[in-house]
């Protein structure tokens, strides 16, 4: 008995043309390799334990919210959070228990100083 490995598996396209099944081979694009903000379930650790297993569970929580993990969600629950910068970076956060709040934010927008107040910083 011959047996197919998943990744010699061809995909068809079946058609029925006057009683006559006609086979054609779909040519698949292979999938290109992105960039990603998100960092996995390696870098995660052991905050997973508190994320509810179920849907009951996760519909018990907040309406419309997702229940935050770890030390991140006792920060960001009383709004005095200090974002990780390196984190949303392209390398990533390597300390995850820096100290810093690893959830994403709304970025709020400083103005740039002017001239002349830049000016005195440099002096």
């Amino acid at each position: 008995m011959q047996q197919i490995r998943m990744a010699d598996a061809v995909k068809y396209e079946i058609s029925v043309k006057n009683t006559f099944l006609e086979f054609h081979e779909v040519q698949e694009e292979p999938l290109s390799m992105r960039k990603s903000q998100s960092c996995g379930s390696i870098k995660l650790g052991s905050g997973l334990s508190n994320v509810p297993s179920t849907v009951e569970d996760c519909q018990a929580s907040e309406e419309g919210h997702l229940p935050l993990v770890g030390q991140d969600a006792e920060i960001c629950n009383v709004k005095e959070c200090k974002p990780c910068v390196y984190f949303m970076s392209q390398h990533g956060c390597d300390r995850s228990p820096c100290g810093f709040c690893h959830l994403q934010h709304a970025s709020s927008k400083t103005r740039r100083p002017r001239k002349k107040q830049r000016d005195s910083f440099k002096a």
